[in-house]
């Protein structure tokens, strides 16, 4: 299978063949990637300026992305291998359905915008269950 492997830290990947991950148990799931989009922590990790920096080298890159279970269900994971791949392995039990008439590509662009707004809310607006919150504007992805 085609992957973006990071072969120094500091570097960029590099795009080439790789063995497909294979499920070391029954916790584990392989999906095919259809997207996965670029996001900050995957460039700080790669550029070792993230304390979750890669350092069992080379790596697939790519925290989380879109794709297909073996069953057809089409979900979205954080990895547990990178996910800029053609497959992947993510937590059976860590996983979300997608909607049917989600596209692959805005599936994997709304994680990044969604977490942005939501950990706004929840830790610097200290939102709680039952308060009530007021969007002035809502412009841009996040908004």
């Amino acid at each position: 299978m085609k992957a973006a492997v990071l072969k120094q830290v500091g570097t960029s990947p590099v795009y080439e063949d790789v063995e497909d991950p294979v499920p070391q148990d029954r916790e584990q799931l392989l999906i095919t990637i259809e997207a996965a989009s670029l996001k900050n922590i995957d460039r700080l990790r790669a550029g070792g300026k993230h304390p979750a920096s890669h350092r069992n080298l080379p790596a697939i890159v790519g925290i989380d992305g879109v794709g297909t279970l073996e069953n057809g269900k089409r979900v979205y994971a954080q990895g547990l291998t990178g996910m800029m791949a053609q497959k992947g392995l993510i937590a059976k039990a860590r996983y979300t359905v997608l909607p049917d008439k989600l596209d692959y590509s805005t599936a994997a662009a709304l994680p990044n915008a969604v977490i942005g707004s939501s950990m706004a809310l929840r830790f610097r607006g200290r939102m709680e269950p039952g308060m009530t919150v007021l969007i002035n504007g809502a412009t841009g992805v996040t908004g």
